[in-house]
């Protein structure tokens, strides 16, 4: 007996209406839906062929995949109970565009490629996996039938595809979720290697039977290096749009911020048991000119801009977080090398913001929290998130530039690089940016912060100081307010400023 069809509000009337304040007909979203996976069918296709004709073998061809996944994409978008939206079709396309293979191989499909879950419960009835709040929809058929709704499979649970089976987990030839082996570990045909590795006589070892010590092991030094320079130019220009002041503060200007984010991406992609691809870094560089301030600000990234777990277990030294594959490696005061640990949770210790869970902070006291939202506590010790500012101990919204202020509780908008007037005003006005040698603090020409990375140094008490440059690389420094500090990616390593260095902490 066939269960009937849940009836529902098109997804044009429930959603459209409520969120962009206009509504639209039922063949208007059709028309939509058709063109966005249109183009999601033609960019995932493109990237099958790129990565070799056996992913486009079950197609039959390239036509022949490009019907398909358009056939199976408009009856997503286009089912009821489904919250996936025509936005999110569009992404996930440009995203499959960019995907390298060695992640396609892996199953580690693009964060937009994930589809919004549905409103149908578990054993609901259901035609496609996105109409499930579970992710999936087992038993459904092309004559008709209906499936019901379940969770996605875990480890040794049945599966038909890779979207059965639940995060970080592939559908193996034996029909069972799996997960994939590291290098080094047994293989088998119910184990698969992670790739780029392949298992040869019961092992993951690398193609070929040589070391793979680049990010994306077909990727060339040129490819790599130019993949570097894009994100980082990306990253700094994002960072400059939301937050001038961060950039000044942190790195002077533009240029240096770019010039030192390519450093410290650079040694990472030739640094061992290092998975995130050169390819990855081409997906996130493409995302960060839309991704929210607020994510980027308070370590809320998108998946496709953080790492990739790396090969190292807990425990193991590393000297990159993208080596380990919790994503961290914990490094005591200046150390060179650490050893891989679980990224911090809320209350635990920090040293960067990358050391804690995602949406969590390092405050200033070095512990991980989560900033606060809007009318949320906030202190020294509890910061607000963006575009938040602390006002009486309250999270609340910031001062535009030329707005009347009270210096003793400055609300003026801190990531747009305002303060509360110097020793002659009580307005919103620009910080100045001061290098070495000059007055810093409530200066007579208004609020001087120091820029790249740069101390201010000031007797106890006093409202202005004078800038003491950070030191160079190769330079002597010192961890903590004594400082010099220096400019990132350069650490304080026995006291003297130290660049990355490709795998030296093996």
């Amino acid at each position: 007996m066939r269960a009937s069809a849940p009836r529902s509000t098109p997804f044009c009337l429930r959603v459209w209406a409520a969120l962009a304040g206009h509504a639209c007909s039922y063949p208007d979203l059709a028309v939509d839906v058709s063109a966005a996976c249109s183009a999601y069918a033609a960019h995932t296709c493109d990237t099958l062929q790129r990565c070799g004709e056996v992913w486009l073998a079950p197609y039959g061809s390239d036509a022949g995949c490009r019907a398909q996944l358009h056939g199976s994409c408009q009856a997503n978008g286009l089912a009821v109970d489904v919250l996936s939206t025509v936005q999110g079709i569009r992404l996930c396309g440009l995203s499959m565009a960019n995907v390298s293979c060695t992640d396609l191989a892996n199953g580690a499909l693009p964060a937009e490629c994930g589809a919004a879950r549905g409103k149908r419960r578990d054993g609901a009835a259901c035609r496609v996996g996105a109409q499930c709040a579970g992710g999936r929809c087992v038993g459904a058929g092309a004559q008709g039938e209906w499936g019901e709704c379940r969770e996605l499979a875990q480890r040794d649970e049945a599966c038909a595809s890779l979207a059965d089976c639940a995060a970080g987990l592939v559908c193996a030839r034996d029909g069972l979720c799996a997960a994939l082996a590291a290098p080094g570990e047994g293989c088998s045909e119910r184990v698969p290697c992670r790739a780029p590795w392949q298992c040869v006589a019961g092992r993951c070892d690398p193609p070929g039977g040589e070391a793979c010590s680049a990010l994306d092991c077909q990727a060339s030094t040129s490819a790599a290096a130019d993949a570097c320079q894009a994100f980082a130019t990306a990253l700094c220009t994002r960072l400059a749009a939301c937050a001038s002041a961060v950039v000044a503060q942190a790195y002077g200007d533009l240029a240096t911020c770019s010039a030192r984010n390519t450093a410290a991406c650079l040694p990472r992609q030739v640094n061992p048991d290092v998975v995130s691809s050169a390819a990855g870094l081409d997906a996130c560089s493409s995302l960060l000119a839309s991704v929210e301030c607020g994510a980027l600000l308070d370590n809320a990234l998108p998946p496709a801009c953080r790492f990739a777990p790396g090969a190292r277990a807990i425990g193991q030294a590393c000297g990159d977080d993208a080596q380990c594959e919790s994503t961290r490696c914990a490094r005591a005061v200046g150390a060179a090398c650490g050893t891989c640990s679980p990224l911090a949770a809320a209350g635990e210790a920090c040293r960067a913001a990358s050391d804690c869970a995602t949406g969590l902070v390092c405050t200033s006291e070095l512990v991980c929290r989560a900033p606060g939202a809007r009318d949320a506590a906030c202190d020294e010790r509890q910061p607000c998130a963006f575009p938040w500012t602390c006002s009486n101990a309250r999270c609340a919204g910031a001062l535009a530039a030329g707005a009347a202020c009270d210096p003793v509780d400055d609300r003026c908008d801190r990531y747009a690089g305002l303060a509360c007037g110097g020793l002659a005003s009580s307005t919103c006005n620009r910080w100045l940016v001061a290098s070495a040698g000059e007055p810093c603090g409530a200066t007579l020409a208004g609020w001087a912060e120091c820029g790249a990375a740069g101390s201010c140094r000031m007797a106890a008490g006093a409202p202005m100081g004078i800038c003491e440059s950070h030191a160079a690389d190769g330079g002597s420094c010192a961890e903590g307010p004594g400082g010099p500090s220096c400019l990132s990616p350069a650490r304080c390593v026995g006291g003297v400023c130290r660049l990355p260095v490709a795998g030296e902490c093996s």
